[in-house]
């Protein structure tokens, strides 16, 4: 039998996504909701650049603009590998998932530490919350 919400829910998703993306770089010039909204990095802020760096076999730039990519990109495959073939070993990845949620923050904190205001660790001045901070 055929299941709409199969098709319908990622076609939402991705629509919303795609309207996020164009609305969030008009009004506040950052995709990331942290820096869009509030005006701080988030621990995985320079991770897509990272990715096109990677792309485009830049790997000393990748790696610089985000360190943690590599393992990021290796887990989320390993997810779906999983989710497909051994979904009930699924739980298997929950520890590599804290390591790294929890290396991420690490490294936000250093980088904030040494490196504030250079990319990718900047402050948007033009957030949602430095606009009504302005009003008062």
């Amino acid at each position: 039998m055929f299941n709409k919400n199969k098709i319908y829910k990622p076609i939402i998703l991705v629509s919303f996504i795609i309207v996020y993306y164009f609305l969030s770089n008009h009004f506040f010039g950052f995709f990331c909701p942290l820096m869009a909204f509030i005006g701080v990095p988030c621990p995985f802020c320079g991770m897509t650049r990272a990715g096109i760096l990677m792309l485009t076999f830049n790997f000393r730039e990748s790696f610089a603009m985000h360190p943690l990519l590599v393992p990021t990109v290796i887990l989320i495959l390993t997810y779906f590998l999983f989710k497909v073939k051994y979904p009930k070993k699924i739980k298997k990845l929950y520890t590599p998932t804290i390591i790294l949620i929890i290396s991420s923050f690490l490294l936000l904190a250093y980088r904030i530490y040494t490196n504030f205001g250079q990319e990718p660790i900047v402050f948007n001045n033009n957030s949602l919350l430095m606009r009504i901070l302005e009003q008062f």
